[in-house]
């Protein structure tokens, strides 16, 4: 698999520490969660040898960076997490998470008590953390000495939007709480559509720097990812390996209402009834608990704005599909997308079932879709693929839109 290579690069300096061919792996590529990478390597590839390349020294756990390219393109970067060595069968497994997974063993970087007292943007609220966090000494994702790179892998923050004024919150993170920022970036990411925001992890090319790679988090309200006007992708169903489809309706769980839970105000209960028509075939939202913004009760503007939008307990309805296709679709190729973009779905021929035959694909899942999750696995024979997971965009929702 040709089309594939690692690089293998140190967090501590950034120096390029061995570039190697793949045969067998898999990656996912998530929204609003670490991705996972997973290698395995035949000790004995004489591939190795003849490059000169010691991989079990240079892909040491928690000290390298792994970053995946496809056909020259970076498609995923992160941490290596752990190695398993058989000898038996010579094979070497590599697990690596993406940059992400970074904050959940990061603790907060200062005492936030007082800093947001004031209602502030729940955005600029988790980029100064997560900047914070990075900008320690000897951090694998150095933030702060973006300039100078002195330590860790060069990190970038890209902000996509603002969260609306209304919707801004209150917060307050004692250092006696000594939260991991994971967890302060899991309740700001949870409180809902108009409130909250969407993050993914990427890495992009950068030449400033010798490994010639960077980490992005890129962070955006009301959601990651291109517009259905911007991404031009298209996925055609008959291309498809398989498609599996949610039923209309699945699991007829109800949501009419928000449950905000509050430490120091006690449980707070806001109801919202939804118009049945908005829900053609009685797809309705999951109800959820959402956690207060740490010791600080919720301003009743968060409220509101939870109770304003059908949207406000997740951001991701369903139906959903996954659809499973060769990783150089020409439709829709690797190196052409990002988690979150939006992708339109098609048949060939014509707008009906597939192929005038699938009962469980009516015509209305012709239209755009998000790209929620995608994993891509490379086998030591065979075709190589991937699995994309696909919702409803957001900017559609609540609005009948056929399904």
């Amino acid at each position: 698999m040709s089309d594939f290579v690692a690089t293998a690069i140190s967090i501590a300096t950034n120096e390029v520490l061995a570039i190697f061919p793949l045969e067998s792996f898999s990656f996912n590529r998530p929204i609003n969660t670490a991705g996972r990478a997973q290698i395995s390597i035949q000790i004995n590839d004489p591939r190795f040898s003849q490059l000169g390349i010691n991989i079990p020294a240079n892909t040491e756990p928690a000290r390298t960076a792994l970053v995946i390219t496809y056909q020259g393109t970076p498609v995923f970067g992160g941490f290596i997490k752990t190695q398993m060595y058989t000898r038996s069968s010579g094979m070497l497994e590599i697990t690596a998470n993406s940059w992400s997974d970074y904050f959940s063993s990061r603790f907060q970087a200062e005492d936030y008590s007082y800093t947001w007292m004031a209602p502030a943007d729940p955005m600029a609220i988790i980029t100064r953390i997560v900047g914070d966090a990075c900008a320690i000494s000897q951090s694998a994702l150095n933030y702060q000495s973006a300039n100078t790179y002195d330590f860790g892998m060069p990190f970038n923050i890209v902000q996509q939007g603002t969260t609306g004024l209304l919707f801004w919150i209150t917060a307050s993170y004692p250092s006696i709480q000594l939260q991991m920022v994971s967890m302060i970036l899991s309740t700001l990411v949870q409180m809902g559509y108009l409130v909250g925001f969407d993050y993914a992890d990427e890495v992009a090319v950068d030449t400033s720097v010798q490994s010639g790679v960077s980490a992005v988090w890129k962070i955006a309200n009301p959601y990651v990812g291109k517009t259905p006007q911007e991404s031009g992708l298209t996925l055609d169903l008959g291309t498809a390996i398989d498609v599996v489809a949610t039923k209309d309706g699945s699991g007829g769980k109800f949501g009419n209402k928000i449950v905000e839970m509050s430490t120091a105000a006690g449980s707070i209960m806001v109801y919202n009834s939804w118009p049945q028509s908005i829900n053609k075939f009685g797809i309705w939202e999951v109800l959820e608990m959402h956690p207060d913004v740490n010791s600080t009760p919720n301003v009743q503007l968060t409220l509101d704005a939870m109770s304003a939008s059908d949207l406000a307990l997740a951001a991701y309805l369903q139906p959903k599909l996954q659809v499973t296709l060769p990783v150089n679709d020409p439709y829709l190729p690797l190196n052409a997308w990002n988690p979150g973009d939006s992708v339109l779905v098609k048949y060939s021929g014509s707008d009906g079932p597939i192929y005038g035959g699938d009962p469980f694909l009516p015509a209305g899942y012709s239209r755009w879709w998000r790209i929620i999750d995608a994993r891509v696995t490379v086998p030591s024979h065979g075709v190589a693929t991937q699995e994309l997971t696909l919702n409803i965009v957001p900017s559609q929702t609540p609005e009948e839109s056929g399904l």
